[in-house]
């Protein structure tokens, strides 16, 4: 095993009590008891916390979704994490509602966030006629891998139509929350 594998296979996330997550860097384990610091995202000051692996899935603390050069990755389609679990989710959805971006895919299903500011950009009617042109009225209308386009609700409108319209099968749209 390289050194970078062993450098970014103890990037983790810990249970924290306000954040829900947090991230860490797993420090020693040893049984059901690990070292980790974690990094105060206000002050940025380092702290070595102590965890209990008894608070976790089968003792294990989640590992963090991070490229080759341990950075941590945000992906449009969490179908496409490399670990698929409630923190891998929750900061993937955290970090593309910090830039801007309220929807997220998993599969076919659409994330939003509520942004809680208008983003004019988002629901322009220019954005509505790409996504019906591209979802509705183009042969391959399929959301998922090398979609051109971003999730957004509009997708879903979009490719509902398209399924009552043009291929005479009934839809149905969940909306939940």
């Amino acid at each position: 095993m390289s050194s970078d594998t062993n450098t970014h296979s103890n990037l983790v996330y810990v249970y924290d009590l306000e954040e829900a997550w947090i991230e860490a860097r797993l420090i020693s384990q040893s049984g059901v008891n690990a070292k980790v610091e974690v990094v105060d995202e206000h002050s940025n000051e380092k702290q070595i916390c102590d965890v209990s692996l008894k608070d976790y899935p089968d003792q294990v603390l989640p590992l963090q979704n991070v490229d080759e050069n341990g950075k941590v990755i945000n992906v449009e389609d969490m179908v496409d994490l490399p670990y698929l679990h409630e923190a891998g989710i929750l900061f993937n959805l955290k970090r593309r509602h910090a830039q801007g971006l309220p929807y997220t895919r998993t599969g076919d299903i659409c994330i939003a966030v509520n942004p809680y500011v208008w983003m004019n950009h988002l629901y322009s009617e220019g954005t509505r006629n790409e996504y019906a042109r591209h979802y509705v009225y183009s042969k391959q209308a399929s959301a998922g891998d090398n979609d051109p386009l971003a999730p957004h609700v509009y997708e879903t409108s979009s490719l509902s139509f398209r399924g009552l319209a043009l291929d005479t099968v009934n839809q149905s749209i969940l909306v939940s929350g």
